[in-house]
């Protein structure tokens, strides 16, 4: 019987204590759900006032300068896009027709294949042409491949038929149509070209007007034979404000570098210039104007054009190789403070005299640079996969870092890209008579990896 009281008297403590826990964890809990509430409602409130600041800094407070940066950021890629924006409110509306900077774009992007549905109009560039108020103007144009209708529908033959007959044997059937001298007289086509035609032309003028405002002018041409319309009309009149110039495939119009009568319009303020193939009877005589050239090398020619550019301040030369033919007497450039070069680099430096050059750009995968690099403080140079064996790479990277540091002679400053980082200290653990390691007068490298700046070498003078 007294086992029985006292494990009834246990039982019963322990029934207690456990109430208790649970009207102790009751307390707890309503304590916790009324902070939890206070909680809440300041949440709310910071909430609202969290919504109430966003809402004082909404698009439509913003002021009218800043607004008129967003609009020209927005049509950066798609100026013509401009016309969507116009439409959004009515203050939009105000902003974009009374601010005439909006409308000195005008981008002429034509679809690459002629027939495409999307095409740009003449209303859209009449439209840019008055509402800039005659400022000067900053124009883009990109004609489809072809814009004959013979050419058109030659490629279209290889487009067609190659699903069905195969690449070889297609453009064998495009080759003997040419070869017959076939000619396609389709009037869609037609309509399409002449449309084309009326558009690009509105941007000169009836009298060449229009040019007298340009400033800058990038243009992709097409792929058809003797060259583009709109270069033969460019070169009845005058554009004496314009500051840039971007020609692309030109490498498709042989016919203009043959015929002397074949020139540009007078270009006084001329400051840029880019092209693939570089022919400057042109500009002839070449504007003292021009400090900036970029161009692809081609069978020595481009040699024979610098020693008339003297003002040279930046220069780019593409597509450089070992079997290029270079100039024999070099070339001095006395104001070039930049150098582009993509390729090989041994015949481009032989045949340039640059005393006052300050930084040079080498893009290229040659494993042995044969020349003395230039006195200049910074080098960059950037390893190009064109050219080189992926299952050699690290080989052939390593060697062209020693033969790169062999040619240094003050350069202070090296920027890499492409290059693994470790083989810095690769070669100079491995410094010998034929490898010197790094020389002397660099004091810092600094390559790119995983799209970061890294420095591995600083050295004080």
């Amino acid at each position: 019987m007294e086992t029985t009281r006292l494990l009834l008297e246990r039982c019963q403590r322990k029934v207690e204590d456990l109430e208790r826990q649970l009207r102790s964890a009751k307390s707890h809990h309503a304590s916790l759900t009324r902070e939890l509430q206070r909680y809440s409602s300041e949440s709310w409130q910071a909430s609202d006032e969290y919504q109430v600041a966003r809402h004082k800094i909404s698009l439509y407070d913003l002021p009218d300068e800043l607004l008129c940066e967003i609009f020209e950021y927005a049509t950066l890629l798609c100026h013509p896009f401009i016309r969507s924006v116009l439409l959004v409110c009515k203050r939009f509306h105000r902003i974009i027709m009374s601010t005439s900077s909006l409308w000195t774009r005008i981008d002429l992007r034509f679809p690459k294949d002629l027939m495409d549905s999307f095409f740009p109009t003449k209303e859209y560039v009449e439209t840019c042409l008055e509402r800039s108020r005659g400022r000067l103007l900053d124009i883009t144009i990109e004609f489809p491949r072809y814009i004959t209708t013979t050419n058109y529908a030659l490629d279209q033959v290889v487009v067609k038929m190659t699903p069905i007959l195969g690449g070889d044997a297609s453009m064998d059937l495009q080759e003997t149509l040419v070869g017959v001298d076939w000619q396609c007289d389709s009037s869609l086509v037609e309509e399409r070209v002449t449309h084309l035609e009326t558009v690009a032309k509105s941007l000169i003028g009836s009298n060449g007007e229009y040019m007298l405002r340009w400033r800058s002018l990038s243009m992709i041409l097409s792929e058809d034979e003797w060259g583009n319309f709109f270069l033969a009309c460019m070169q009845d009149y005058p554009a004496p404000d314009l500051q840039r110039l971007e020609i692309m495939n030109m490498r498709f119009m042989e016919d203009w570098f043959e015929d002397g009568d074949c020139s540009f319009p007078t270009m006084p303020q001329l400051r840029s210039l880019k092209t693939e193939r570089l022919c400057l009877h042109w500009l002839d005589p070449a504007p003292a104007t021009l400090t900036h050239l970029d161009t692809a090398y081609k069978l020595g020619l481009l040699f024979d054009h610098l020693s008339g550019l003297q003002q040279l301040r930046h220069l780019c030369i593409r597509d450089a190789t070992s079997e290029s033919l270079y100039q024999k007497d070099p070339v001095t450039l006395p104001h070039l403070s930049k150098l582009y070069i993509y390729g090989n680099i041994d015949g481009t430096l032989a045949s340039l005299v640059t005393p006052k050059l300050e930084v040079l750009f080498v893009c290229s995968s040659q494993t042995m640079v044969k020349k003395l690099l230039p006195n200049v403080p910074l080098i960059e140079w950037e390893w190009s996969l064109d050219g080189s064996k992926p299952e050699g790479i690290f080989s052939s990277q390593r060697d062209a870092l020693g033969s790169i540091f062999s040619k240094m002679r003050e350069t202070r400053r090296l920027y890499l890209q492409g290059f693994k980082a470790g083989m810095i200290d690769e070669i100079e653990k491995k410094k010998n008579r034929r490898n010197g390691g790094l020389p002397a007068s660099l004091q810092v490298i600094e390559i790119l990896v995983g799209g970061v700046r890294e420095t591995i070498v600083t050295r004080t003078s």
